[in-house]
């Protein structure tokens, strides 16, 4: 619920300071806004914006279409300081804001009665139905009444007071949730029309290749043929190496130019969709410099496009083309990809689309590059070049360094070198000539949303809970963790409330919480505490595991993933899924939390610190003397020999 504004306003006699002061103002999000309220509220932010920038009333009114009576209103309301002294800034220009929520009889039924409307809404999407499927609305109706009826609901309440008793709030409700949940209702029209709203969802017809950069792009998903390790220590202190799974890069490449735009490697068995999100969000975001880890072999190639073109930054692609994997047809990968305006290729409905270039690509990376170091695994199980790849991952203790530094080599040297396909022009070269000639991209990430730009978060929607009486501060759940902050902790009028969670799906340690309306509210964190080490969702999955599996009481996260870890470097000498979990652990401390104590720099060795005397004074410390030695050897009840 939103608090109550009461405090005093700010006066705007001085433009100039107040003009300073909106630079801070809270800004919502309208990810969850319809299109009119999108349109009317940045139409106002505008206004104010103008306002603010001393333009005169009349020419606001023509660029916005807000009359000029209307404008001074707005920016007061922005000036109007919340219970916490905080100006409410552009949030109060929100279409429709209320200090009290106003809800529908129905809703506020519905709401009063959750039990009844999740039979509701499983009822109207026929979920894990086998007989009566597809009630019509009359049906629904009547079973709505009788089970109001059974919790007491008598004809002086509503909706038994009305005259259709609520049969037209009923088919309302029910349109209304269909409409904002399509995948859901999709049931109710056949598995065919859900296969094909499923498949086609943004889809445009195969036309011819574009020449224009950045019109049409592949991604595609390749298992390197390779394998690495994992450095671990035995029982004995010993660094030993431990045998890790085969994994996968994921790959973004410009059909007209044959550039890579962006990679990502997944240290898992298999990809998820967001793997895929970080592929698109490394061809969007400028390429960051590779760190390699004893010399830099690339020190002098601009092998990427936002290196070498400086003007291809932020560009954003028209159109992805995907095959239809499970991760590609996941309602996250769709829903980010349509908020940037980015069109869907899946191909034909239900055959796989065939990638030829971005497939064409993975066999120059394997290769001029996996297929050359001695733990490749080859092709296929009958390539000559496959000779002992666990052998030979274990002699030459090949890591997962190496691997990211021989794909970010190899792309490298792609992007820059000539291709017969392009007539003798390198990837690179060919798109500065396109770019020189005009052909530019057709969309850029705007400069204000640049510094927090990701396409790999996602909106979730949770429940605050919380119970005063008992003591229990308001928080949301979710992966299996309660979440609070300073505001949420502190604030009870939020339990029982809906709220927008924006997740950062390769680092769940902190969310941020907005309500239904896109006003922020801070911050929360798994159970109100910062956590060294970076968890992504599906490290998240696989710990959560192991602490049902070994009931184990889960009260410090930090001390539940050093168990994790260290259980995993105990199986990973002689197991390749704990090897694989293990390098996954630590890849993702590695981009999020470099600092964590799971990672083996980090882990203190004193002895290593010590000097000469210290340490022979350490080691002296810890022989027996010639009594002790005399006094084990002769006593029996010792039993040491």
């Amino acid at each position: 619920m939103l608090p109550r504004f009461v405090m005093p306003k700010i006066k705007i006699n001085n433009k100039k300071e107040l003009s300073t002061e909106s630079k801070t103002w809270s800004k919502p999000v309208t990810i969850n806004m319809s299109d009119f309220d999108r349109e009317t509220y940045e139409s106002r932010k505008k206004a104010v914006d103008l306002y603010l920038s001393d333009e005169p009333l009349n020419k606001i009114e023509q660029s916005t279409g807000i009359k000029t009576s209307h404008i001074c209103e707005f920016v007061e309301k922005c000036s109007v300081l919340d219970s916490s002294g905080v100006p409410l800034g552009y949030v109060a220009l929100i279409p429709c804001l209320r200090t009290k929520r106003k809800i529908g009889l129905f809703s506020k039924l519905m709401n009063d009665y959750p039990d009844i409307k999740d039979y509701l809404l499983e009822e109207f999407f026929s979920k894990n139905r086998k007989w009566n499927k597809f009630q019509s609305y009359t049906d629904l109706h009547k079973s709505l009444l009788r089970r109001l009826h059974s919790k007491g609901l008598s004809e002086t309440d509503y909706p038994f007071n009305t005259k259709l008793k609520g049969y037209r709030s009923m088919v309302t409700f029910l349109e209304d949730t269909s409409n904002l949940h399509p995948y859901d209702a999709m049931n109710r029209y056949g598995k065919e029309a859900k296969q094909l709203f499923k498949s086609t969802y943004f889809m445009q017809p195969i036309q011819s290749a574009s020449k224009r950069p950045f019109a049409r792009v592949e991604i595609d998903g390749h298992k390197v043929d390779a394998l690495f390790t994992v450095k671990v220590t035995n029982e004995y202190g010993d660094t030993v190496q431990g045998l890790a799974k085969r994994i996968w890069i994921i790959a973004a490449i410009d059909v007209a130019t044959r550039v890579i735009l962006g990679y990502t490697i997944s240290v898992n068995e298999n990809y998820n969709r967001f793997d895929v999100l970080e592929c698109i969000n490394n061809s969007i975001v400028p390429h960051e410099q590779f760190t390699f880890q004893r010399f830099n072999v690339l020190e002098k190639i601009e092998g990427f496009h936002s290196i070498a073109v400086p003007g291809t930054q932020w560009a954003i692609m028209d159109e992805i083309a995907l095959d239809n994997a499970l991760a590609h047809l996941s309602k996250d990968v769709i829903n980010n990809l349509e908020n940037l305006g980015i069109s869907i290729n899946f191909g034909p409905v239900a055959t796989p689309n065939k990638r030829p270039i971005v497939e064409r690509f993975f066999k120059t990376l394997e290769e001029k590059g996996f297929h050359r170091i001695p733990s490749t695994t080859g092709s296929n199980p009958r390539d000559v070049k496959r000779a002992e790849p666990e052998k030979g991952a274990i002699s030459y203790a090949i890591t997962l360094q190496e691997i990211y530094e021989i794909a970010e080599v190899v792309i490298s040297e792609y992007n820059t070198q000539p291709h017969d396909s392009l007539s003798g022009f390198s990837p690179i070269s060919l798109l500065m000539q396109r770019f020189d000639r005009g052909f530019l991209p057709s969309a850029f990430v705007p400069l204000d949303e640049r510094k927090e730009f990701s396409v790999v978060k996602i909106y979730q929607i949770r429940k605050v809970q919380g119970n005063k009486k008992k003591g229990i501060r308001p928080y949301v759940s979710f992966e299996g963790h309660r979440y609070s902050g300073h505001v949420m902790s502190s604030n009870y009028l939020l339990v029982g409330d809906h709220v927008t969670l924006e997740i950062d799906p390769l680092d769940i340690r902190t969310l941020k919480v907005y309500l239904d309306n896109g006003a922020p509210i801070g911050d929360v964190s798994i159970k109100g505490k910062n956590i060294a080490t970076a968890i992504s969702m599906k490290n998240n999955t696989i710990l959560r595991k192991f602490i049902h599996e070994n009931k184990i009481k889960f009260d410090n996260v930090e001390d539940v993933i050093e168990d994790f870890t260290i259980d995993l470097e105990e199986k990973a000498i002689y197991n390749k899924t704990a090897a694989t979990r293990l390098a996954s652990m630590r890849n993702d401390a590695e981009k999020r939390s470099p600092d964590s104590l799971i990672l083996p720099r980090n882990k203190s060795v004193p002895e290593k610190n010590m000097d000469r005397g210290q340490l022979d004074d350490s080691i002296e410390k810890k022989l027996l003397s010639d009594e002790e030695l005399r006094e084990k050897w002769t006593d029996p009840s010792k039993r040491t020999w």
